[in-house]
């Protein structure tokens, strides 16, 4: 498996044990999920024994938050740093550079790294994972929230559809495109998902 992009220097050139437990996660947690990343896993993955991992944490569950972490930070400097945090750029021009960075540049597996833990997480089997999860989609909601409401008031963008309305569309794309193309047998010639909602929600009636 190769090596998650987003992995930070201090990460990736550290061969210490515990780095090496944190990388392993970073790159296997998206595709596997948390239930189907066992800790046998990890170790063997990692080339970690058991004792040494509970040297340096007390469970899975506290690994994979801390992997989460260099997740989410690696998604904010990757993805949304130069998009739709990018104030150069206009409201409509930073959620088509944002669609465009994740069809054509985003993580391994394709589409939202998170999506398949928001499937299995919830505040009762994992409530610190769940939190975390919450408080970055919460963010993340507003911050598309608050660019379609610029577009709006600049002319960019339906004046019909409410900015949280119009928000949630755009995360629910973020978070289902990726399945919707494969489950309708779309093809990579044909306009890319994201693009076509940004249409929509463009063109005034």
């Amino acid at each position: 498996m190769p090596a998650h992009p987003w992995i930070p220097d201090e990460l990736d050139q550290n061969t210490g044990s515990k780095a090496r437990l944190i990388r392993t996660v970073m790159e296997r947690l998206p595709i596997k999920g948390y239930e189907g990343l066992g800790l046998q896993e990890i170790l063997e993955n990692a080339q970690v024994a058991k004792s040494n991992f509970y040297y340096h944490f007390p469970s899975k569950e506290t690994l994979c938050l801390v992997a989460l972490e260099h997740l989410i930070a690696g998604y904010e400097a990757h993805l949304l740093a130069p998009t739709i945090h990018n104030r150069a750029l206009g409201p409509k021009k930073r959620l088509k550079a944002l669609f465009y960075t994740l069809e054509n540049e985003g993580s391994p597996p394709p589409g939202c790294p998170f999506a398949k833990l928001l499937h299995e997480i919830n505040e009762t089997n994992h409530p610190a994972l769940h939190s975390r999860l919450l408080q970055f989609f919460t963010h993340y909601a507003k911050t598309l929230e608050d660019c379609y409401q610029e577009g709006v008031a600049s002319r960019q963008f339906r004046k019909d559809i409410p900015p949280q309305a119009a928000s949630q569309i755009l995360l629910s794309v973020i978070l289902g495109g990726t399945s919707t193309e494969k489950a309708l047998g779309l093809k990579g010639d044909s306009l890319p998902f994201g693009q076509n909602v940004l249409t929509l929600l463009c063109d005034t009636p």
